[in-house]
Order: structure tokens, then sequence, then C-alpha cells
């Protein structure tokens, strides 16, 4: 199975539906969730979405969209 390290760019294309990279980001984790590759992202990509987000989204908010993804 190949397996994908994830820069935390690409979950916040996501996230922030961020042009032009938007869907190409949303297709990279479809596959991920179908089970086609393995996703990985560092250690400190979780603290730092949860940072960006709770600015955003509270701190509640920040952790179910997290816990989702």
């Amino acid at each position: 199975m190949t397996q994908v390290l994830l820069d935390i760019n690409v979950v916040l294309d996501v996230l922030a539906n961020r042009e032009p990279f938007a869907a190409d980001a949303e297709a990279v984790l479809a596959k991920i969730e179908a089970g086609v590759i393995r996703g990985y992202v560092a250690a400190h990509t979780i603290t730092t979405l949860h940072y960006l987000t709770s600015k955003h989204l509270g701190k509640a908010k920040a952790r179910r969209v997290l816990t989702d993804l």
C-alpha cells in the first residue's frame, strides 16, 4: 500500500477550502478514507491545526473538526 506524509497545507486546503488546491487535497483525503493509500501527518501538525482552527471556530468546534478528520 502506498504511504504518504501529508504536509499541513494539504489539510488546511481542505479545511479552509483554499483554491486552487482544495479539489486536489480533497481527492487525496478521499483516497485515504477509502483505504487506497495510507496517510500520515507529523505530530506537530495536529497541534498546529488545533491552534489555527480554534482561533476561527472556537476550541470545542476545532476539536470536533479535527476528531472527524
